[in-house]
């Protein structure tokens, strides 16, 4: 056996993907993503090959800053993380990625993949840590889901159809109104933006190729709010949603999530994924996600620690994280533009 990195135009890739169940980071196209969006940042797909064909692979990004340290992320600027292929040949790869990295980085963060990997990881030498939940709507037959979903949210769409609201898959040439749309949205969450590159490149590496949509919300052709994810085999990920705030009443985010859902019925998704949210039970956007039919569990990550000694606490209900989110708010946008992408590049986030 032995353990290489792959490259992006890899034959072996290609035949291992069509055999085993795999997410978007373990593509090479999201390679190819992360090198054009984050270029400090390295991303590297090593593979367990035996008798020469792959068993396992397992992506992960290195992430260098001089503000927030060294660090290996599997996977960074994504919810998810961890290998595909036979897990007995995980261990083997572990231990190869901490004879590269033990001394110059900190430490190795891993996402939860499409299963919890539950305490199977111990084994290998990573800690658990449970910091978040996933919400998942299972997809099938429309009206039957129609059904299921809150009495509230099926309210909510009939009145964003009401009140004229339309909505439509929104076309690469209106990046500019995206961009500006997504930058005021961030702001109010307190939150550092992506950079512009991040939407171009998600349009020509994803949308381009089937592996990603952008839907819009739209009042008198005005683009009012945007839903974003990876389509990626049978599964619907969303990653951005945000709005115009002076529209709410009319409930653009409602009938933009019901049409996006809609459409993944209809073309043979199975699942609906809303992403990590926070483990607080009272979060506002939890509290919209449990309304949509969905299954909830928790999202765990492991950590496996070099040079750090504690695994990473961020909490965002701690005072410096309020302290941070309350002056973003306070920025200019277009300072925040500017800001935004190398704070998202240092932390992997």
């Amino acid at each position: 056996m032995e353990i290489l990195e792959l490259e992006e135009n890899s034959k072996a890739w290609e035949d291992f993907l069509q055999k085993n169940e795999s997410q978007i980071f373990h593509t090479p196209e999201w390679g190819i993503f992360v090198k054009k969006t984050f270029p400090s940042a390295r991303h590297v797909c090593l593979a367990a090959f035996d008798h020469g064909e792959i068993q396992l692979i397992f992506p992960f990004t290195e992430i260098r800053s001089r503000l927030f340290g060294r660090k290996l992320i599997s996977c960074a600027f994504v919810d998810y993380g961890g290998p595909a292929g036979n897990m007995d040949f995980f261990g083997k790869v572990i231990d190869d990625v901490g004879r590269r990295y033990v001394q110059s980085f900190g430490y190795l963060e891993m996402h939860r993949g499409l299963g919890d990997f539950g305490e199977s990881m111990e084994k290998f030498g990573l800690s658990k840590s449970v910091g978040g939940r996933r919400f998942i709507t299972r997809l099938g037959n429309t009206e039957e889901l129609w059904i299921k979903i809150s009495k509230q949210k099926r309210k909510a769409v009939r009145k964003a159809e009401e009140s004229g609201l339309k909505v439509r898959e929104i076309e690469r040439k209106e990046l500019e109104n995206i961009y500006k749309l997504y930058l005021k949205g961030m702001r109010e969450f307190g939150s550092p933006p992506y950079p512009l590159s991040f939407f171009e490149n998600f349009y020509s590496i994803f949308v381009e190729k089937g592996l990603g949509r952008v839907l819009g919300t739209y009042h008198n052709d005005e683009l009012v709010a945007l839903l974003m994810g990876y389509t990626y085999r049978k599964r619907i990920h969303i990653i951005i949603n945000v709005s115009d705030k002076r529209y709410l009443e009319t409930r653009p985010n409602d009938i933009l999530h019901w049409e996006f859902i809609k459409w993944g019925c209809e073309n043979g998704y199975q699942a609906f994924d809303w992403g990590r949210s926070r483990i607080s039970v009272a979060s506002p956007p939890n509290f919209f996600k449990r309304m949509w039919a969905t299954e909830e569990e928790d999202f765990p990550h492991y950590y496996l620690l070099w040079k750090s000694k504690k695994i990473p606490n961020v909490d965002p209900e701690g005072p410096k994280y309020k302290l941070f989110t309350k002056a973003w708010k306070r920025m200019p946008v277009t300072l925040t533009a500017a800001a935004g992408g190398r704070i998202r590049q240092g932390l992997g986030i």
